[in-house]
């Protein structure tokens, strides 16, 4: 299944990229409907095995997470809500112990009506505080989320970078799982972006992203979100788990998850991007900072 999912990968990038006669344009992209259809059909129970085999992994180290006697799931979801622009499901967001409702910069964009939706049911109306420069900071956004305050725990923000062979975990929203999915994942490294260790990609993973690979380095260039530095580690979260904290064993948020390598044949292949806690450190300081200002400009009350 796996020579199956590269040959057909491989195809459909030579139907639609590779130069033919212009009197072939029309029948060459009527062909590429049926062929990815082919392929879908084909690769698709090789891809739900994958999906399970991720499911299996999460749960084991779940439990030994659990077993470790370190913070449970629970405890951290009830400072985690659902980002959401009205009713729309956007991303994750989380609460900290000072009152500030952290998410990312590229989810607070998609939020035009800000909703969080708290673990106990309950949507509260945010008021965004500050958000990051996308092209010089890290993807953080802050908010205040004042009906919550009382309700929702907040999280305490952690005094140390995670080390490489560390475990977190993070709570958030995962389409495809459920709305408050846990994860627990491994640490690769932490540094400035572009430098650390990512998950080793098989040769068929490698064929698999060989036409984005091309495609990204002809037409869009390398891919900067501004994070100055960041954690790279492997486990199981996807669509929907931007803005989810990153915890260590003691509680203590040391991390955001804010993207994935989209591609992986095996839960082990599977890259995970979180904002250091030195980036969010930094935008905290930031987001006080236009608090302050926007106290200090308003009018008198008297």
């Amino acid at each position: 299944m796996q020579t199956l999912a590269v040959l057909f990968s491989i195809l459909i990038f030579m139907i639609i990229f590779v130069k033919v006669p212009l009197t072939m344009f029309r029948r060459r992209f009527m062909i590429v409907r049926p062929v990815m259809l082919v392929a879908f059909l084909l690769t698709f129970p090789f891809i739900v095995v994958v999906d399970s085999r991720s499911i299996v992994e999460n749960n084991h180290r779940v439990e030994a997470w659990h077993d470790r006697q370190c913070v449970r799931s629970d405890q951290v979801a009830a400072s985690v809500f659902i980002a959401k622009d009205g009713t729309d499901l956007v991303g994750t967001a989380f609460m900290l112990e000072n009152g500030y409702v952290v998410t990312n910069q590229h989810v607070s964009e998609a939020l035009d009506t800000p909703m969080f939706e708290a673990n106990n049911g309950q949507s509260y109306r945010g008021e965004l505080v500050y958000r990051a420069d996308p092209n010089t900071g890290s993807d953080i956004a802050v908010y205040r989320v004042p009906d919550a305050v009382g309700d929702v725990p907040g999280l305490k923000l952690g005094s140390a970078e995670p080390a490489a062979g560390e475990q977190l975990m993070t709570v958030g929203q995962f389409g495809r799982r459920h709305r408050f999915h846990v994860s627990v994942l491994n640490v690769f490294d932490n540094g400035p972006r572009g430098t650390n260790t990512e998950a080793p990609m098989s040769l068929q993973l490698q064929a698999v992203m060989m036409p984005r690979l091309i495609l990204s380095a002809l037409f869009f260039g390398d891919e900067e979100s501004g994070n100055v530095t960041e954690t790279t580690a492997n486990g199981d979260i996807g669509p929907g788990s931007s803005g989810s904290p990153a915890v260590n064993c003691a509680g203590e948020v040391v991390g955001v998850a804010y993207a994935i390598r989209g591609y992986y044949l095996h839960p082990e292949e599977q890259t995970n991007y979180l904002v250091s806690l030195a980036g969010l450190s930094t935008e905290l300081v930031h987001a006080n900072w236009a608090e302050s200002d926007n106290t200090s400009d308003a009018e008198p009350t008297s």
